[in-house]
């Protein structure tokens, strides 16, 4: 099976809190209450400034090409409160939710999908993420410098790895 084939199989699973699905047009609306916040968007892009540009963004870029992006929905309230690539609406921060979606992500990833190795690359500032890293099992590799793939300014990186033998 090719990691196209894998990625499709597992489009929909979940973990003990959360679901994972591809994004659908109804998340619009959760979407945009976490890509219009600037708190949540830290280490990614600009915050949208209209529901039209957040309307344009998961069309464009979550749902035309949605295997490997999936959205996290808290069961209890059956509302999209993260994408796995990954940013979360704020009010969700300090609940463990994106260690317990990383961490089934990347078991099922190195388990069910047998890939050998899973990366993560955290802004070096990105603190929380880094802690996301380390509690879902990746073991620090690297750090390196890059260029901000939307300010284009040269940052410090951070690469985690977990592989298919670690815990």
């Amino acid at each position: 099976m090719d990691i196209w084939t894998s990625l499709g199989a597992f489009a929909f699973f979940e973990s003990e809190r959360l679901s994972f699905r591809p994004l659908i047009f109804l998340d619009r609306f959760d979407l945009h209450e976490i890509v219009s916040n600037p708190k949540n968007l830290q280490f990614f892009f600009p915050a949208t400034q209209t529901q039209h540009e957040t309307d344009c963004l998961l069309v464009h870029y979550f749902m035309k090409e949605p295997l490997g992006v999936w959205a996290i929905v808290d069961k209890e309230l059956e509302k999209m409160i993260a994408e796995l690539g990954y940013f979360l609406n704020a009010s969700y921060w300090g609940r463990g939710l994106m260690t317990e979606a990383v961490t089934c992500l990347s078991n099922l990833a190195l388990t069910a999908m047998g890939m050998d190795r899973i990366i993560l690359i955290a802004h070096l500032e990105n603190k929380a993420s880094i802690r996301v890293a380390e509690k879902s099992g990746f073991k620090l590799v690297s750090r390196f410098k890059g260029a901000d793939r939307y300010t284009r300014t040269m940052r410090d990186y951070l690469r985690f790895e977990k592989e298919e033998n670690c815990e």
